[in-house]
């Protein structure tokens, strides 16, 4: 099954945001957590950038649809995110990066 997921990440350009982010796929594909990824989703999601800035306008709209979704799953399975200020804080961020890419579990 595939599954479109927004990583979160600090980085001083976009390039390095999606270096990044394949290297944290690839732990988790070694831990086992996916089978594999793509980074370029254009074709299953092609509304959905690869990689945008946090603050920007469309990864604003990225982060909320994501927020509200984890929000959603925490919320289903009776957890909560801790510090929610923090979070904010930490969102609104010049180098921080929303990067999206397409997991099969």
């Amino acid at each position: 099954m595939h599954i479109l997921i927004h990583i979160l990440l600090s980085a001083d350009t976009k390039a390095m945001a999606i270096t990044h982010t394949q290297f944290t796929l690839d732990n988790l594909i070694e831990a086992g957590h996916y089978d594999y990824y793509n980074i370029g989703i254009e074709s299953r999601w092609p509304d959905i950038p690869i990689a945008v800035g946090a603050h920007t306008k469309q990864g604003t709209a990225l982060l909320d649809i994501a927020l509200q979704a984890t929000k959603d799953e925490f919320d289903n399975n009776g957890n909560a995110i801790h510090n929610p200020r923090e979070l904010q804080e930490l969102l609104c961020a010049n180098n921080m990066w929303v990067v999206s890419a397409d997991v099969h579990i």
